[in-house]
């Protein structure tokens, strides 16, 4: 009965041993893999971040042109308004008509300038 109690009391006593022993070994292993893993996937975020910020700086004055289409559609409301009141005050015999000639002589003072 002796011999069992210390049998048992020796297996108790480096059971844990062993169980760190395995661990250790596991870790090991597997250690390396997971550091080439993670060095792997900190190439690829860098380079997904590097991507989406050519996506965002070619997007970007895209984006720009897309919103300047209102600014474009209102100049071109504003000249439409205006080619009509040139137009009706061409037309309206009672106001008097501007003349063509000194609006050229400002134009060549002006390159001249």
């Amino acid at each position: 009965m002796t011999d069992r109690v210390t049998e048992m009391v020796l297996v108790l006593a480096q059971e844990p041993s062993v169980g760190l022993f395995r661990l250790q070994e596991h870790i090991l292993k597997s250690l390396p893999d997971l550091v080439d893993l993670k060095v792997s996937f900190q190439e690829i975020y860098k380079k997904c971040n590097g991507v989406v910020y050519d996506v965002e700086y070619t997007t970007s004055p895209l984006q720009g042109i897309e919103r300047s289409s209102t600014v474009f559609g209102n100049v071109e409301s504003l000249l439409r308004q205006a080619i009509d009141a040139s137009n009706q005050r061409r037309a309206d015999p009672l106001l008097p008509q501007s003349s063509e000639p000194a609006v050229e002589s400002q134009r060549c003072s002006q390159a001249d300038i």
